[in-house]
């Protein structure tokens, strides 16, 4: 069966898609291996901030903790602007989480 249309046409021409599917393989790469450097900074800090939250507040007995609760919703909120394609859904799920825990939430701060 013969294609048509403009995709048909784009699909013979072997140079040109070959060209823009390597581009788009380098350029997916790239922003992989971005992330994952990323990543690695991130789950440093993170590790190294929600320690020092969980020492600086282990002798609280009252649940739930606003400084922990803060220094979570602080690094979800970090992971969002790290990973392009889970921004969004981390995003939401931060707001989601601060609404439900702070009566006073401020989708512009952290509570």
């Amino acid at each position: 069966t013969a294609r048509t249309g403009p995709i048909a046409g784009a699909l013979d021409d072997g140079p040109f898609l070959d060209s823009v599917l390597r581009n788009y393989l380098d350029e997916w790469q790239e922003g992989y291996a971005r992330e994952q450097d990323n990543y690695r900074s991130f789950v440093v800090f993170a590790e190294l901030k929600l320690r020092q939250v969980l020492v600086a507040t282990a002798g609280v007995q009252r649940a739930p903790n606003a400084h922990r609760l803060a220094a979570v919703l602080d690094c979800l909120d970090r992971l969002s602007g790290l990973f392009g394609r889970y921004g969004p859904v981390l995003h939401t799920i931060r707001a989601e989480l601060g609404r439900a825990l702070y009566e006073d939430w401020d989708e512009g701060g952290l509570g």
